[in-house]
């Protein structure tokens, strides 16, 4: 992606660029959360532990998860659980 590549050459940590990235890859944009993910797990071996952008592996975490909520939580994952009372 030649955007992406503009703007790793500006400032490779921008939070705000690696934040509306992770968006774009997201669900909701028309990518997924492996891609968001995969986008993630990249930048984790490079990145210093004091980069602006340390945060976006729990922004990743933090917007599956709220999916996840949104589906009916892990009931909804799990096949078989909905409405079942046995325990």
């Amino acid at each position: 992606m030649a955007v992406w590549h503009e703007v790793v050459a500006r400032d490779r940590w921008h939070r705000e660029a690696h934040l509306q990235m992770l968006k774009y890859l997201s669900p909701e944009e028309g990518g997924s959360h492996v891609q968001a993910l995969d986008f993630v797990g990249s930048l984790r071996p490079h990145m210093p532990p004091n980069a602006p952008t340390v945060a976006a592996e729990l922004t990743a975490a933090v917007d599956q998860y709220q999916s996840v909520l949104a589906r009916g939580g892990i009931e909804a994952l799990m096949p078989g659980t909905s409405g079942s009372t046995d325990r």
